[in-house]
């Protein structure tokens, strides 16, 4: 336990350290867990794991959380969050709060753990007697097991469950989950089955007890045949925005082909409709001239793109996504897990060549990085020349993380 009446506690965290404040008794003046970085998110610079501990919870004193990522359950004074993320839970259980004011820089996850709708014990849960203000923070809800090795829950349509509860008074929303606004996607953990599912987020502003709730909305389905199509349409997508790209600004091209009378029209229509062309010529098969990738620290990784001697200019684009599909995790909206998108560009290769491509990463994508140091990617290749005839190939990649850059 920890005493100290009216003094200031301050805790700096950096470079990834876990602290954990396991059923002790911290009781100050201003309590204040800081990240160095204010740049980076809260779980790069460190961990704080509330294992039953209470934080003021006695004397009701502040409880500051600055760029730093906290998980668990106990009890604590009144708490505050500035870029914060908040994983209540441990996984169920939860955090009862002196008061709660959050920022809009600052997450919020609340864990499902049971098949019913018992709070604290079937789900995570923020409790307080006095005012809970949301002041626009992200909200996650993802469903975990109960236990390591125990089977997921499955979630029933129409089961409402209390996330937030205060007798004080409730104020603000949370900013992905707007009172009318679009449903909130339900996240589920690495050790359950990837799934389709969403959640109604409602706002009580009123009565005794005020809370925010979320409503089952639909029944979960598998995840991959949606991903597929979803996959499928992009890339069919990306194929057309070459071919239109290619005749609304032909003059961007550097060896453009001449078209004349018939030839000229009956290439147009094909290569819009079949994506052919009638002009004779070597499909760009634009490749990669190496698979393994590097990652600065500033985001950045860099391809080597060649185009064949037998074509004219190769122009494209390039999607970098996972090899495996992705839950939603760690600082971003939740999301049914598919393929994540790492990044996207243009490339421009003169025939028989090579060239430099640097692709910028998601911020998503840099925080994946930074945990897994090493991702195993596909390289989605859209290639069109001058003439108008394509090719699309893929190419599996791996990334890693490099140093500052």
């Amino acid at each position: 336990d920890v005493e100290g009446a009216g003094s200031t506690l301050e805790i700096g965290l950096s470079d990834e350290p876990v602290v954990y404040l396991a059923e002790n008794d911290i009781e100050v003046g201003s309590l204040s867990i800081t990240g160095a970085d204010a740049g980076e998110p809260g779980v790069l610079n460190g961990v704080v794991g509330l294992l039953g501990g209470r934080l003021n919870a006695s004397d009701g004193q502040p409880v500051n959380l600055s760029h730093i990522f906290l998980s668990g359950s106990g009890a604590v004074g009144k708490l505050t969050t500035d870029g914060a993320e908040l994983d209540v839970g441990d996984p169920a259980n939860g955090i009862e709060a002196t008061s709660a004011t959050l920022d809009a820089a600052s997450r919020v996850e609340f864990n499902i753990v049971g098949t019913g709708a018992t709070p604290k014990a079937e789900y995570s849960q923020l409790v307080s007697q006095a005012s809970i203000a949301l002041a626009g923070a992200n909200l996650g809800v993802v469903v975990r097991p109960p236990k390591a090795g125990a089977p997921c829950p499955t979630l029933v349509r129409g089961h409402t469950y209390t996330f937030v509860s205060t007798t004080g008074a409730l104020s603000g929303q949370f900013s992905n989950a707007p009172a009318g606004g679009p449903e909130l996607p339900i996240g589920f953990a690495e050790a359950c089955a990837a799934k389709s599912q969403t959640m109604r987020i409602g706002y009580h502003e009123s009565g005794a007890v005020q809370t925010v709730t979320g409503t089952v909305e639909e029944e979960a389905v598998t995840a991959e045949a949606e991903a597929a199509a979803k996959l499928r349409a992009e890339e069919e997508a990306v194929k057309h925005r070459v071919l239109e790209e290619l005749f609304v600004d032909r003059q961007a091209e550097e060896a453009a082909v001449t078209l004349t009378g018939a030839a000229a029209a009956t290439g147009l229509g094909q290569r819009v409709a079949g994506f052919t062309t009638s002009v004779a010529t070597t499909a760009p098969d634009a490749h990669l001239a190496a698979a393994d990738l590097l990652a600065t620290r500033t985001g950045y990784v860099t391809l080597r793109v060649s185009c064949p001697v037998a074509t004219s200019r190769c122009v494209g684009t390039l999607i970098l996504r996972t090899a495996n599909a992705v839950g939603a995790q760690s600082g971003a909206a939740a999301k049914s897990a598919t393929p994540l998108t790492l990044a996207a560009g243009r490339f421009s290769v003169p025939t028989g060549h090579t060239a430099t491509v640097a692709l910028r990463l998601t911020p998503r994508a840099r925080l994946l990085l930074s945990h897994m140091h090493l991702l195993r990617a596909r390289v989605t290749i859209v290639a069109h020349d001058t003439a108008g005839a394509w090719h699309s190939g893929v190419a599996s990649v791996t990334v890693r993380a490099g140093r500052r850059g």
